[in-house]
Order: structure tokens, then sequence, then C-alpha cells
């Protein structure tokens, strides 16, 4: 545990950012998980929480942590509510280390794993971005599902290759660390993609010209089935606003072949999407009829499956048929886990 008093090196090495949203569930666990391993790298982390606006008890519980360790922790908090997207780029406008490790306030650094993705961090100059694996559990963390959300070998990656293998799975927060230089200093920059995919966007603008160093080995657990993202079943405009974004980072220089197995990824994971949504109170408007529409009218899919899933009632999501038919959907989703939807 390191020493309250333990002053902050004046090279910070590694900033380990938690952008949260009333995390006081979970937050502590966190925070805990990195502290305990701090011994003897103190001097080359810090831990920078950017809360936005929260309304739970997560002032609280971060402000007990600043108290006891004043020189290691940044806490900022938000006067309103900036969205994920502001709140996310707010942590690389506030960290001070050369890398930015981004952790969700429900995510844990596994045991010894600190100190192993400094020093690959350490032994790998030039990089622009690591990713650095998960091991999935449920939303209680009690089981494991998934020992690793890739598997790939480590090592040096070029822009192509990284975006080839990791693509959408850049998103899953607790597994990417990027140079902080290597951010876009212009805030601008967000617009060019869809609401809540704009860190995405970043990460890949970030390594476009430069190169991706994977580490296999798990470094953290990540807490499936928790993400607020699925709440009144808005995965789905998720998933929609994702292939836009996808599309628009082969503007920064990606294969657009690339993208173009990346998009199709999600159109055959489509049916589980609907149901998924639809079981968390998808409102089925005529707004999201014609995005669907618009990109998938001309598949046979769309009108064999996606469509009558998306026009079936709500009430039907919680019949035994359809259960059995979303268990069914899940093995392929399952399969396709790698990518992480």
């Amino acid at each position: 545990m390191p020493e309250k008093d333990n002053a902050k090196h004046g090279n910070i090495e590694l900033s380990v950012a938690i952008p949260t949203y009333n995390g006081a569930r979970h937050i502590g666990a966190t925070l805990e998980s990195i502290i305990s391993q701090l011994d003897d790298i103190s001097a080359e982390i810090e831990i920078v929480v950017s809360d936005n606006a929260s309304i739970d008890e997560t002032p609280e519980i971060i402000e007990k942590y600043v108290e006891e360790y004043p020189n290691l922790f940044s806490y900022f908090r938000n006067t309103e509510n900036v969205g994920i997207d502001g709140n996310i780029d707010n942590i690389f406008r506030k960290a001070k280390g050369k890398f930015v490790w981004m952790c969700g306030d429900d995510d844990e650094i596994i045991t010894g794993q600190l100190k192993n993705v400094l020093e690959k961090i350490e032994n790998n100059e030039g990089m622009s971005v690591f990713f650095a694996n998960a091991r999935m559990y449920d939303k209680d963390m009690t089981k494991l599902l998934q020992e690793q959300v890739l598997e790939i070998d480590e090592g040096v990656y070029t822009p192509d290759q990284y975006y080839n293998y990791v693509g959408p799975t850049a998103a899953l927060m607790p597994t990417i660390i990027v140079r902080r230089e290597s951010w876009p200093s212009n805030e601008g920059i967000n617009r060019c993609a869809k609401p809540n995919w704009a860190a995405l966007y970043n990460i890949y603008f970030s390594l476009r010209s430069g190169k991706a160093y994977i580490i296999s080995e798990p470094c953290v657990k990540y807490r499936d089935g928790s993400m607020r993202w699925h709440e009144d079943g808005k995965w789905l405009w998720m998933v929609l606003d994702l292939c836009d974004v996808l599309e628009s980072i082969t503007n920064l220089g990606y294969s657009p072949n690339i993208t173009k197995k990346h998009v199709n990824e999600r159109r055959r994971l489509l049916p589980t999407t609907i149901i998924d949504a639809k079981k968390n109170g998808l409102v089925v408007s005529l707004e999201l009829l014609r995005n669907m529409y618009s990109r998938y009218a001309n598949y046979p899919s769309f009108w064999i499956v996606d469509l009558p899933l998306l026009l079936l009632p709500g009430q039907i999501y919680n019949s035994k048929l359809i259960r059995l038919g979303y268990r069914i959907a899940k093995k392929g989703y399952k399969k396709l886990r790698g990518q992480m939807f």
C-alpha cells in the first residue's frame, strides 16, 4: 500500500483514468484493485477520476480516497453531465501521465498486472496504443465467462493489423491504453463520431500513423451484463451508430475491406441485438425503421428475420419460445464475442 505522503514523481508514466457516473456500487473495488498494487511503482502512477455530475454516493467515496492518498489522486467533478464522450475527453485533458489507461468504474485490474503493463510500456518505446487483454465475468464478478476477450498473439501491430484484429473491441474501455500526446487535441474532432462512440474514433485517430502493442495476457477483469448502454433497448441504436463510426474510421486511412468485415459482423448479430433491445424496452419508431431500411433493405435477412423481430410486440419476448430462440442466437453471439459484440 503506498504511503499517504508519497509525493508524485515529476514524470508520471501512466495515468489510470476512471470516467464515472453514479458508480458508487463498484468504484470502491475498482480503486482498491489499483491501490493494492502500488507498493514499488506509486511514483510512476497517478489515478485520475472524472465524475460526470453523479447524483449517488460516488463523490463521497472518491473524496475519502483523495483524503487518504492526496498525492496519488486527481479528482475532477463536472458541474453538469457532459456525456460519456465529453467525460472521457476530460480525462485526457486532466491526466499528466505519458500514457492513459482508461478503466471503467466497475472494472478491476488483476493483481500484478499494473506493474506488468507499466513494464510493457517502458520496454516498448514508440507505441501509440497498447491493448491490455481482459477476462470477462458476469455482472456480479463471481462467474468467469471468458478467459480472454481476444485470443491473439502478443506483439507489435501496424494500424491496419490492429484494426483488423481488435476492431470495435477498442471501445471496451479497460483494454485500452493511449499515448496522451497522440489523443486529438482538437475537441471538435469528436464531431466525426456519433454520440457515445467518439472515444473509439479517437483511439484510431491516435493510432493512424503509429504502432500498437497487444498484451495477450489478461490484465483486467471486465464485468459483463452491466452495460448502461443496454438500458431502454438503446443498444440497437448504438450498434447502428457504431457502423457509421466504423465507416468514418476508413477516412483516417484504414482499409475499407476491414471496415466492411466489422460492419458485416454487426449485421450478422442483428437478430440477437434486436431481441436484447426488445427485452430491455426498445420502442420501435418510424425513425428507427427508416434507419434500418436505409442500411439493410438490400439484405434478404432484413425482411425475413430482422424486421419481423422488430415488429413483434414487446410482451412476446418474455415467452418461453422467444427465450429459447434467444439462447440459440446467443451461441452465435459467443462465437463472435472476441469482437466485443
